[in-house]
């Protein structure tokens, strides 16, 4: 059993919480900098996903350009191109229909004596770490010997630590953790506890297939945007064609994916009474909320491209785009002259 903590201790902690006087850093997690914890699962998903952004991304870019050089795309046939590269990133996006399991968390998504809680009912006290006294703002998970993850040592009802193999705490005699075998409390050691995703390898693929075909389209759009306006009008083409990108996708993109992420969280760090970053989040509610907002997108890219398909006429004097991409005959029949004016000066 974890020693009790004095009324009079939590009161200056929180005094110090609130003044953010020299023991702030201490008492009051939330002065520091924020930061973002989830899921063991997740994050392992997350870490392993950043290093496709780049391949993908920069990837998808460089074969878009390729793929319209070397098949000779020229006006419809471009539209069409990215038609089918949308298509295929919003199938791919059906991956978020799975998701990676949530390890059980005591108090958040499992109870005490291992019953799973609802969804809203959070109850981090128990009756094996009432006298412990824990405090919400110290935020240091630990994994119990029963596979179950505690918001901190104290809330595992653990005394004390000591350093194990290879440097890492163990907490021995936790009272909130089930005995394994021998009538003695459980153990915890520091750190989350593991998580195994069967569907992880599908899902990274998948996420690569995503960004890659996004990307792919890119170029291709810019190509055929400059393709169907006449020369004079290419630059205010790009210019409210960027003006619908930053409107429709940059600015409120973010936005819409933040508050969408925001609505899977489970528990809230606590910043001295105020709302702070996420702990934990429900895997099942992010992947759906995820869908929802990402098929939302790109079945809006697929119609703005399919309406652009049906709709798309080729300028005047040319078969399908093709003069429109080349200079103008002015530009054309001026440009030798300027070396033979030079010559003869």
């Amino acid at each position: 059993m974890c020693p009790a903590t004095p009324a009079s201790h939590q009161t200056q902690s929180r005094l110090a919480c609130r003044l953010g006087g020299a023991q702030g850093d201490q008492s009051c997690p939330g002065l520091r900098p924020q930061t973002l914890h989830r899921g063991s699962a997740q994050a392992a998903a997350g870490s392993s996903a950043r290093y496709l952004v780049v391949p993908a991304g920069g990837g998808g870019t460089l074969l878009g350009g390729y793929f319209v050089n070397r098949f000779k795309l020229r006006g419809s046939g471009t539209v069409r191109f990215c038609l089918l590269c949308t298509l295929i990133s919003l199938l791919s996006f059906l991956v978020f229909l799975t998701h990676c399991p949530n390890v059980p968390v005591a108090g958040v998504t499992a109870g005490y004596g291992g019953s799973l809680l609802p969804r809203g009912h959070l109850n981090l006290t128990a009756a094996c770490n009432a006298v412990c006294h824990c405090r919400p703002e110290h935020y240091s998970p630990v994994c119990g010997s029963d596979g179950t993850q505690y918001f901190s040592p104290c809330h595992a009802g653990c005394p004390a630590a000591e350093t194990g193999p290879g440097g890492q705490k163990v907490y021995r005699g936790c009272s909130c953790v089930p005995p394994s075998v021998s009538v003695e409390p459980g153990h915890a050691t520091d750190g989350k506890c593991p998580s195994a995703c069967p569907s992880k390898p599908l899902l990274l693929a998948l996420v690569f297939l995503v960004i890659l075909f996004t990307f792919l389209s890119s170029i291709p759009a810019l190509t055929a945007t400059l393709r169907c306006v006449c020369d004079q009008q290419r630059s205010f083409a790009l210019g409210i064609q960027w003006i619908l990108v930053r409107t429709l996708g940059s600015i409120p993109g973010p936005i819409a994916f933040g508050w969408v992420i925001d609505r899977a969280c489970l528990l809230w760090q606590d910043q001295c009474g105020q709302q702070g970053s996420c702990f934990v989040y429900q895997n099942a509610a992010m992947s759906q909320y995820m869908l929802i907002a990402g098929l939302t997108y790109k079945v809006l890219g697929f119609l703005f491209f399919a309406a652009a398909c049906f709709l798309y006429k080729s300028p005047s004097g040319s078969s399908d785009g093709t003069e429109a991409s080349l200079p103008s005959h002015s530009s054309a029949s001026e440009s030798p002259t300027e070396p033979q004016q030079q010559s003869n000066l």
